[in-house]
Formats: structure tokens, sequence, C-alpha cells
């Protein structure tokens, strides 16, 4: 089984849906642009697939309804926090301004005073 996500015209994912391996079979080789025709005859031409993957192999991450994709980045990931969380090449995501605290406790961000705030 494949996972594909939808997306809108500002490249939100809208939903997920699961393709079957033989769909997206060509002679042997599965391919996404067979899922995505597929998928374009189910819900309309004028819809937009990215294949994704449950695993978390391809494209960063498995996107939920509501992330982003990003096709220079060719990846899903949650849209900017807030305009001081920089993006992160390694962990492929914004992250704050102040690393979160190795302490071993639960810490929520507080934006108005840019700090962990033990919760």
């Amino acid at each position: 089984m494949a996972h594909f996500a939808e997306l809108n015209a500002d490249n939100i994912v809208q939903r997920i849906v699961v393709v079957a391996n033989a769909v997206l079979d060509n002679d042997g080789v599965e391919t996404e642009s067979q899922g995505v025709t597929h998928l374009q005859s189910l819900y309309g031409a004028d819809t937009t697939w990215k294949q994704c993957s449950y695993n978390n192999n391809m494209r960063f991450r498995f996107p939920a309804i509501g992330m982003y994709y990003d096709a220079s980045k060719d990846g899903f990931y949650t849209p900017q926090a807030y305009d001081n969380w920089v993006w992160n090449d390694t962990q492929k995501c914004y992250v704050p301004p102040v690393a979160y605290p190795t302490d071993g406790n639960t810490h929520m961000w507080d934006q108005d005073n840019t700090q962990w705030v033990q919760v």
C-alpha cells in the first residue's frame, strides 16, 4: 500500500489516502505518477497529490492534515509557528531560537518571553 497526500492551492495537506500497490505497478516498477493519475481519475483532474511514507522514509515525514508541502525542499512539515523560529536543515522543521531543555521535565514555549516554561 502507498499513501498519498492531497494538497490545496497553498500546498496545505487536505487528506491522506491509501492506494493499492497494484495501481502503482508499471511493468513491475511502482511509480508515483501512476498513483497520481489514479487519484485524479477518482477525485478530479484538478487535484494535486504527493506520495508520502508512513515509515517517514520520504519527504521528511508522514504528513498530517494542515501540514505544508514545500516543493523546493520536496518535503512535508508543520508551518512556521512564530516569526523568530528558523528552519533547521538537519531536523527538517522550524525550531525556536532557544533549544528545548534537557532536564527531563515537560516544557511549553512562551513566545512573549521567548523561553521554555516548565509545565
